[in-house]
């Protein structure tokens, strides 16, 4: 293992000149260099991101003596591919060690896969490549799930050690005393959405894409397929839009307040409770967020009128029209679930919540899952004296 390289543990690409990330994806995988081995038949678990991945693979980096740990190993590397990137998922070592020891190790594989298997590809001009270094820099490092939420970190200055802890939650239930680590509710959503969005394009795949000429009819023997891609496709569609709900609602203090001209033309303040109650989503994303987190004007993005469509068809499916005199509830929205165009919709939710995090990745309630996830330490005197005050 070579010394004085530089140490890293994420790698994003993306285009540079308009080059095609499928084009160069395909090409990273063929024509391997001596002895790195594309793994065919490795299975991956879709558990790094909540980004939705169009493609995965795996390689196997040539056999390595690391002098530090006295052993010879090597690494299976996990490149994803999404609409927008292709994305370091995972590097799984051949042999366990702990975490703090792998860092190093981690380091000179993604080298390695740099140096000898990207440089030489005739599209690597055209991307760039961002290395970053997280590690116990970055919160994924410590969760053993993306739904974790966020721990709680605390610098005692007596001791000079700093703690991670979690909220726990108690209920009782009949005679049984029930404590749990809650999830983080944003998280949950995008879980669900990916989980379900997944399912919807195999079947769509299945009951569209694979049917050969122009004309496609679902007869009566597959319509509980059909029937199936609906149901699982709302559900994605809605929980979209929760997670969105939920990370706008987590991002404004409670202390805020919002002067705006209503449309009679009067001036009013809006408290934290107002915005949520009164403002619709887009409202918050568009307006109220920029304002708080001080980006640019997220409305300017080319996915802006997808999220807005999100809205729309979610609006359409929660809240129903009739049609016929209101005899029939409207089917439209169907026809717009089998438009291809709704996955796009579907998954503008994390274009959106990717703008905001780009800006900050610290905020304590923000998902994780979305790459490097910086975090907050609270100087306290001791832990003692900090708990006694919350005692008292």
């Amino acid at each position: 293992m070579k010394d004085h390289i530089p140490i890293y543990t994420h790698l994003t690409i993306t285009p540079n000149n308009g080059g095609s990330l499928k084009k160069y994806f395909n090409a990273i995988k063929r024509d391997l260099p001596k002895k790195w081995v594309l793994e065919k038949d490795k299975i991956y678990k879709d558990t790094d991101t909540f980004r939705i991945l169009d493609d995965v693979f795996c390689l196997k980096n040539p056999p390595f003596r690391d002098v530090i740990q006295k052993m010879d190993l090597h690494g299976y590397i996990y490149l994803g591919l999404t609409d927008d990137s292709i994305s370091l998922l995972r590097i799984e070592l051949s042999v366990d060690l702990p975490k703090e020891k792998s860092i190093e190790i981690i380091g000179y594989i993604i080298h390695s896969l740099h140096e000898d298997v990207l440089k030489p590809k005739k599209y690597y001009p055209d991307f760039n490549h961002k290395f970053e270094f997280g590690g116990p820099r970055d919160e994924n490092w410590f969760s053993n799930d993306l739904r974790d939420e966020r721990s709680i970190k605390l610098h005692s200055k007596s001791d000079h050690k700093t703690y991670f802890l979690s909220k726990s939650e108690k209920v009782k239930i009949a005679d049984k005393n029930i404590s749990y680590t809650a999830p983080n509710n944003i998280s949950l959503s995008l879980s669900l959405m990916k989980k379900s969005l997944n399912e919807a394009r195999k079947i769509y795949k299945r009951l569209i894409l694979k049917v050969p000429g122009k004309k496609v009819e679902i007869k009566s023997e597959i319509r509980a397929e059909l029937y199936n891609y609906f149901e699982i496709l709302q559900t994605s569609i809605i929980f979209s839009y929760i997670a969105i709900e939920g990370f706008s609602n987590a991002v404004i203090p409670e202390n805020y307040l919002h002067e705006r001209v209503n449309e009679k033309g009067i001036k009013e303040t809006l408290t934290k409770e107002n915005i949520e109650r009164w403002m619709s989503t887009s409202e918050k994303v568009g307006t109220i967020l920029p304002l708080i987190l001080k980006t640019s004007d997220i409305r300017a993005e080319n996915y802006w009128a997808t999220f807005k469509e999100l809205e729309q068809l979610r609006n359409d499916i929660v809240h129903q029209k009739t049609i016929e005199k209101g005899t029939k509830l409207d089917t439209k929205v169907f026809n717009q679930m089998l438009n291809p165009k709704v996955f796009e919709r579907i998954a503008s939710s994390i274009k959106v919540i990717d703008f905001f995090y780009k800006v900050d990745n610290a905020h304590p309630y923000f998902p994780l899952g979305f790459g490097i996830a910086t975090f907050q330490v609270h100087k306290i005197e001791s832990m003692e004296k900090h708990f006694k005050v919350i005692e008292e």
